[in-house]
């Protein structure tokens, strides 16, 4: 049996996580978007994560844009500690 997610075509990369920011979990996204609202309203957004081939699910809690860059400061769901966040610098 083969899910719709398996297919790595149908994925579109928005960004990616080039670094963590501050000590509560938070991460810097380089965005690939025009569209702010992906890293700015809450909601389900999917992570590929290292060795994996599969995007898997997290909630974005929420985020924001910094001033005069097309980089983005997101809180995702789970992630409470800058060292989590570290292990997802280039996801």
């Amino acid at each position: 049996m083969q899910d719709n997610f398996s297919d790595s075509n149908q994925w579109i990369e928005i960004g990616m996580i080039v670094s963590s920011h501050g000590l509560r979990g938070e991460v810097k996204v380089s965005s690939e978007s025009d569209f702010p609202e992906r890293f700015e309203d809450p909601g389900k957004r999917w992570i590929l994560l290292p060795n994996q081939t599969i995007p898997q699910p997290i909630e974005l809690l929420k985020g924001y844009q910094i001033p005069g860059k097309n980089m983005y400061v997101v809180k995702l769901e789970g992630i409470n500690y800058r060292d989590e966040a570290e292990k997802l610098r280039g996801c």
